[in-house]
Formats: structure tokens, sequence, C-alpha cells
């Protein structure tokens, strides 16, 4: 004997939205969606020494920035964890990464020609194994 379509769907239709809402919750929602694109695209990384030339402001106001951060997010940060990076037009940046409970996120500090910043993105940029 065939199962009506209606009741099919009523015994399974529920089965089955359960079955995908926990698969989203186990995989994650931000395994389906592309990562942010880089604000860094087309930027050129600094050397180190392009970077001891940059103005001092930017430096004391990046770390001014990390200090304003909680403190289990400045764990492990260190001068040498920071990028600099330039535009080409006279714009500078700022770039870091911190860690908490297995995700990493970008820190970017944007700066005009006249070394303010204007903009902070922060963007989840991967995970890790912790």
């Amino acid at each position: 004997m065939k199962m009506p379509v209606k009741k099919f769907i009523s015994r399974f239709g529920l089965t089955f939205f359960v079955l995908v809402a926990a698969l989203f919750w186990v995989a994650g929602c931000a395994s389906l969606v592309p990562c942010n694109p880089d604000p860094l695209a087309g930027w050129k990384v600094l050397t180190t020494g392009e970077a001891r030339q940059l103005n001092q402001s930017i430096k004391d106001d990046s770390q001014k920035y990390i200090h304003t951060l909680p403190s289990d997010d400045q764990n492990g940060l260190t001068e040498s964890s920071l990028w600099y990076y330039e535009d080409g037009t006279g714009q500078h940046a700022v770039r870091f990464e911190t860690g908490k409970h297995g995700t990493s996120w970008a820190h970017v500090l944007i700066y005009d020609k006249d070394n303010k910043r204007t903009k902070v993105i922060k963007y989840m940029s991967g995970h890790y194994a912790s």
C-alpha cells in the first residue's frame, strides 16, 4: 500500500528539517559563506627597514589600540606580530592577528596621509586547533 504524499512529507519532513539544522549547527555557517575579502589586497607589505621609517605616531597609535583590547587578546602580541603596509597613495595600515577559542581574528588599522587612523577593520581570518 502506497503512503500518501502528505503523510510522507509530514512524517519525514520534520526529520529532514532537523537533520539539515543539525548539519548547519555542527558544520557552522561560516564554512558555507565565502571569507571576507582581504581589505589590504593590492597594498604593499613593508620590509623591516621600511617599517622603521614609518611615522612614530602610527606605531604609537597601533600600540594604544592594542592596549584597548581585552588582556587575553593582547597575549603573545609583540612588535614582530605587526605587519605594516602602504597603498602607494600615502596611506598606511597595520595588521595583526589575535586568537581566542580556536578562531583567529585579524585587526587592520588604516591611516590616512596625515598618519591619522581613519578605519579599524576586524574580521575572522581563520580557525586553529586549540
